[in-house]
């Protein structure tokens, strides 16, 4: 099987959905060429812009103590690079609506089975649920 890179972020901009009680993403010009070029005297200039956002999206990941209280579960910079470069594989799940909470082994045994996969050790799995093609920018988001 070819092998290829997936890249999975999504767009960052103002006014993009986040999760109810997440910070909302806010980006604004810190400062324009007029600015710092008054500022720095000497006729070069250079612009930025300030962003702000949840850790909790857009693209991201759940950091163990994203998810567990404990006092030494890891942050996301406590993680390996290496945890995140992968081979992997995609399993089409989005006839499954709406999702459960949990996708069962019968599920996911059916889906590797239609999708003539398996999971190796070191294998990152990800689960096409649908979910953004069908929600995106709506309330259900």
């Amino acid at each position: 099987m070819a092998r290829r890179i997936v890249d999975l972020s999504q767009l960052i901009y103002q006014g993009m959905p986040v999760y109810p009680g997440h910070v909302k993403t806010v980006i604004w010009e810190h400062l324009s060429h007029e600015e710092s070029r008054r500022q720095i005297g000497t006729g070069f200039s250079y612009q930025t812009r300030g962003l702000m956002m949840s850790d909790h999206g857009p693209t991201h990941v759940d950091a163990l103590n994203h998810i567990d209280p404990a006092p030494d579960a890891p942050s996301i910079d406590e993680l390996p690079v290496e945890l995140f470069l992968t081979d992997g594989i995609c399993l089409d799940v989005s006839h499954v609506i709406p999702p459960e909470m949990y996708f069962t082994k019968p599920v996911l045994e059916d889906a590797l089975r239609k999708a003539n996969l398996e999971i190796r050790k070191g294998d990152t799995v990800l689960l096409h649920t649908g979910h953004y093609s069908r929600n995106y920018g709506t309330d259900k988001w």
